[in-house]
């Protein structure tokens, strides 16, 4: 498929503290992309400037040629830090999201997404959640928005296996269906198992990627 993101020069610095320099990458619609490295490597920050929740200091980030800043609703960032109102139920943060991407909310599709993560909790406050159900509940409101760029970062950490694996399985449908899947993690083998490609990122530049569709590495080694 065409080649929806691109990241070019980019550089950022908190302070007089570099985290990015000069980082430049492209990625495709349909495509599931991990971005590793460990702690500190400028991973979080990329992708926090890709979504626009900070603004780009030097270089340009383009979805479809457009500048990313125009592009906000084609983008959905789960953080995996990000705190969710508490005094909300589940089902009303995922109306909340809906009607932030300016979409009804469709009830079937959120029932069968709670079965599909044995979430029965949709009416209960999240200050009731578990980390793990806070997590599923943000992995769901993805699915029930119209978005071209899914950024994960670290989300699925906290989610018991059988939901890692069913969010597994449905990020390769929302990818197969044209949406760019972009995983954050440190996590080198579960990149390896989810990703197509991977982009190792370390002192904010990418110093090495490979194909996994092509070759058969073990990044565990």
């Amino acid at each position: 498929m065409g080649n929806l993101l691109e990241v070019k020069d980019l550089s950022y610095c908190y302070g007089s503290h570099k985290v990015i320099e000069n980082l430049s990458f492209e990625a495709n619609s349909g495509e599931i992309l991990a971005l590793a490295g460990p702690n500190g490597s400028g991973k979080t920050t990329t992708m926090r400037l890709i979504s626009n929740i900070l603004q780009v200091q030097e270089g340009q980030i383009y979805i479809n040629g457009i500048n990313h800043e125009k592009m906000n609703l084609d983008i959905m960032y789960l953080q995996s830090d990000q705190e969710l109102p508490l005094f909300l139920t589940g089902e009303e943060y995922l109306q909340m999201m809906c009607s932030f991407y300016h979409v009804p909310f469709d009830h079937d599709k959120a029932m069968r997404y709670y079965d599909y993560f044995d979430l029965h909790v949709q009416n209960k406050l999240i200050e009731t959640y578990s980390h793990g159900m806070i997590k599923k509940i943000q992995f769901i409101a993805s699915l029930l928005v119209p978005i071209k760029i899914l950024i994960v970062d670290e989300t699925l950490n906290g989610m018991d296996i059988k939901s890692r694996d069913v969010s597994t399985l449905l990020m390769k449908q929302l990818a197969k269906n044209g949406v760019l899947i972009i995983l954050c993690t440190h996590d080198l083998l579960f990149a390896q198992e989810v990703g197509e490609r991977v982009l190792f990122i370390g002192h904010g530049h990418i110093f090495s990627q490979f194909n996994l569709k092509d070759h058969d590495y073990n990044l565990s080694e």
